[in-house]
């Protein structure tokens, strides 16, 4: 095994995937590697852990883990239902990188949102002083 020291996160990322109607988390982490040698990457979300061993050589690597958590609950946006949200983490040596990351779909529908294929209204407002627009009008 290689020394904890010999790597260097430089960023890490957690993607939600749906295949086949089962959810898998990606986790990628781009990383400086100065020893080459064995690695032992660790990956956990709800309660499901993944690990494997890794032969790295020097230099920048992307270092890829997936873990496939069981009976995960969907998150919805406000006023649709709960935004479930799962903490998940990465390990490689001494470094740990964390995120929060939530399950869902999104689709244009019809020219409608939908999530997890509920249509989902959506709700906005800009406010712009028209005294801006009317200084820009004139100066022009």
């Amino acid at each position: 095994m290689s020394e904890d020291n010999s790597i260097k996160v430089i960023s890490f990322r957690a993607t939600p995937l749906e295949i086949d109607g089962r959810w898998s988390v990606r986790m990628e982490a781009d990383a400086d590697v100065s020893a080459e040698g064995e690695y032992i990457v660790e990956g956990e979300i709800h309660n499901e852990a993944s690990s494997m061993s890794v032969e790295l050589s020097r230099g920048r690597q992307r270092i890829s883990l997936d873990v496939t958590p069981e009976n995960v609950e969907l998150w919805y946006p406000k006023g649709y239902g709960y935004p479930h949200i799962y903490p998940c983490s990465m390990k490689i040596g001494s470094w740990t990188g964390n995120a929060i990351i939530g399950f869902r779909t999104a689709s244009w529908d019809d020219g409608w949102l939908s999530v997890n294929g509920r249509r989902i209204y959506l709700k906005s407002a800009y406010w712009k002083n028209t005294d801006d627009i009317e200084r820009t009008v004139r100066s022009a």
